[in-house]
């Protein structure tokens, strides 16, 4: 948690993006929204005995974001490693910057 003038940057509850807070543990009321119904929805499955499945993390370095399941309407596959792009460009910069030990 990093100090501020007015609070702390912390994520937000709901979406996980960094926001400024004074106490609020999400960045709108939409999202404060989001939140309060995912854990009733956790609350409920759990009650019933059903677990929510597990997301796949990015493979990108310094990521922490998971793979969608879908992606402008279409499924996305289940070999896809990266959750963005931007990842995807990201990971192999980081790769190709990486010296070869010598042998």
């Amino acid at each position: 948690m990093k100090r501020t003038a007015d609070g702390f940057k912390i994520a937000c509850a709901g979406c996980l993006k960094e926001f400024e807070s004074k106490g609020l543990r999400c960045c709108s009321d939409a999202c404060e929204r989001r939140y309060r119904e995912r854990q009733a929805n956790l609350a409920l499955m759990a009650e019933v005995g059903i677990e929510p499945s597990k997301k796949r993390p990015c493979a990108a370095p310094g990521c922490s974001s998971t793979i969608p399941k879908w992606r402008k309407g279409r499924a996305v596959s289940k070999s896809a490693r990266f959750c963005s792009p931007a990842c995807q460009k990201r990971a192999k910069r980081a790769t190709e910057q990486t010296p070869e030990p010598a042998q």
